[in-house]
Order: C-alpha cells, then sequence, then structure tokens
C-alpha cells in the first residue's frame, strides 16, 4: 500500500538524517561547541557554558583520536568552572552547594584523568564538610557531626581541623577511646606550636582530669590514676594534676609512687604549692621517714591543710 510505503521513505529519511548528524560532526564543530561555552562562561552563564563543553566533549568521542586534543580541554573547562562554584558557595558559608558543586568537579576529574583537579576537587569537599560539621557541633547535633567529619576525611585525611573537630565530638558524647584517637592524630599530624595542636592537648587533658576528679570524689583511686596519668601525658605542666595523683597513690598506699609524681609536681608548680608538700608529708610518713615528713608538713603556711599539717607535725611526729 502507498502509505506503508510513505511512512517506510520518511523513517529512511529521519535514520539518514540522524545518522548524517551523528557521523557527520567535525572538529569545526567541536571547536564551534567550545567557543560558545567561552562566549556563555564571559556572560557568567555557567550552566549554559558547561552545556556547551558538554557538547563539545560528545562530538568529540565520536572523532576519536581527532577530537582528543580538544575534549581534554573542554574537559578542563567544566572541572574548573564547577571548581569554582563550589569555592564560592564555600566561601559565601553555603556547604551544601558548594559539596554539589565540587562532587560534579570530581566526577569530571576523574573522568579525564585529570589527577590535580581531582586532589583539589577532594580537598575542599573535605573542607566543605568539616565546616558542615562544625556548624553542627556549635548545635550540639553530636551524632551528625561525627558522620561530617568521617566524611570530610574519607575525601582528605590531611586537615587537622576535621580530626580536632571530631575528637571534640567525640569528646562531648564521652567516647574517650575515639576522643584519644581523633586528639593523637592531631597531635602527629601538625607541628607542636600549631595552634590546633595546642587546643588538641588542652581538651585531651582536660577532658581526662575532669573524669580523675570525678573519679576521686567516687574514692575509685586505680581508676583515678590511670586517668590522671593519661591527663599529664597531654598537660605535663599542669600542677593540679600532680597533686591529684600525689593524693591518689598516697590513698593507695603507693607512697614510692606519691613522692616522685609529688616532687616532679614541686618542680612544675613551684616550692609554694601547700597541697603538694602536705600529700608529700604524707608520703614520706608512709615510708616512715618522718624526718623529712616533718619538713614538708612544716612548709604547709597556706591552703585547707594547714591545720591537718600542723597536727600530724606537732601531735603526730613530733616534729622538732
Amino acid at each position: 500500500p502507498l502509505n506503508m510505503k510513505l511512512a517506510k521513505i520518511a523513517l529512511i529519511a529521519v535514520l539518514t538524517t540522524m545518522a548524517s548528524w551523528t557521523f557527520g560532526q567535525s572538529l569545526n564543530d567541536a571547536g564551534s561547541a567550545f567557543n560558545e561555552g567561552i562566549a556563555l562562561s564571559k556572560e557568567d552563564n555557567s550552566k549554559g557554558a558547561i552545556q556547551a563543553y558538554l557538547n563539545c566533549i560528545e562530538i568529540c568521542d565520536q572523532l576519536g583520536e581527532e577530537g582528543k586534543e580538544l575534549k581534554g580541554k573542554a574537559y578542563g573547562q567544566v572541572v574548573s568552572i564547577y571548581t569554582n562554584l563550589g569555592l564560592e558557595a564555600y566561601k559565601a558559608k553555603e556547604p551544601n552547594a558548594a559539596i554539589v558543586y565540587l562532587k560534579d568537579a570530581l566526577k569530571y576529574s576523574e573522568a579525564s584523568n585529570d589527577k590535580a583537579g581531582a586532589d583539589k576537587a577532594k580537598k575542599y569537599i573535605g573542607y566543605a564538610y568539616t565546616y558542615q560539621a562544625n556548624v553542627k557541633l556549635k548545635e550540639e547535633k553530636y551524632d551528625g557531626a561525627i558522620e561530617d567529619f568521617n566524611t570530610a576525611l574519607e575525601y582528605y585525611p590531611k586537615n587537622i581541623k576535621t580530626y580536632y573537630g571530631l575528637g571534640l565530638a567525640y569528646l562531648k558524647t564521652d567516647n574517650g577511646p575515639k576522643m584519644k584517637e581523633a586528639m593523637d592524630k592531631v597531635i602527629a599530624m601538625g607541628p607542636e606550636d600549631d595552634k590546633t595542636v595546642v587546643k588538641a592537648k588542652s581538651a585531651a587533658g582536660k577532658y581526662y582530669l575532669a573524669k580523675a576528679t570525678t573519679s576521686l570524689e567516687k574514692l575509685k583511686y586505680d581508676e583515678s590514676i590511670e586517668l590522671l596519668n593519661n591527663s599529664l601525658t597531654y598537660m605535663p605542666d599542669y600542677a593540679d594534676s600532680y597533686y591529684y595523683l600525689t593524693l591518689a597513690y598516697n590513698n593507695t598506699k603507693a607512697f614510692d609512687k606519691a613522692v616522685a609524681i609529688g616532687e616532679q609536681g614541686l618542680g612544675i608548680a613551684g616550692e609554694d604549692n601547700f597541697n603538694l608538700h602536705f600529700e608529700i608529708g604524707r608520703a614520706f610518713e608512709g615510708l616512715g621517714e618522718a624526718k623529712i615528713a616533718c619538713d614538708h608538713y612544716k612548709s604547709v603556711t597556706g591552703g585547707p591543710n594547714v591545720e591537718a599539717a600542723k597536727y600530724q607535725a606537732e601531735t603526730v611526729l613530733n616534729c622538732k
């Protein structure tokens, strides 16, 4: 029938047109698409520019080796636009938008084997997730913060501020082992005088000190000794830790250790630390060294232990 013949002719015409479009694209067509991308970029039409460059890449794919060089340049432009959009969003404190743009930059970097572009995208994706996590940390959304910090590290594990934030989140959720792991990473990665390293040491040290004082109040001396030793690894110049540790050793009758840590504490805190003198006096008394104990008790001329020191010196030990 005539209708079927006409339909077949029409179909052949369409297929021929498609074939000529598909296989008839030239390097000039790819170049035109590339130039359109440049023009749209100058007009700040990022979305249109990206589409033009992607059209260029599609044509270059059909051209094979002939389109290889231009294809690489088009990929470079797409990566550059997405990266710039991501950085602008990051600087504008819009981490969600930054992550979306930068993940596109990463996708096209990887598609074109652009290692430098991929590394840059990963770095700033990590920064964006870290920023987002810190916002959640301030809002006390600790589980969400932990998730975002860990995601940030998957993309960029070289940012010590990410580990520090993660450590704080674990601290807030009282996960001591995970907090220690994160803070130790900060300390291992950064220079000693780095502000983030200093803050990490302080946070970890104060965490263990706070836990130790609670244990002391509950008379859990062995537990407090472990916690105080942990605290001192992070804050070796903190005088109160030496006092509490000397007290804990005395209460477990580990008098040798009490003397050693107490005298070390005096070197840190100074000879006028009355609390330490009292505890060192107790330690020497426990060791049967009455004369040395007397000297330390007599050095307690202030603070809450004055009367107790006077009683031990005058009534118990008959110090001369």
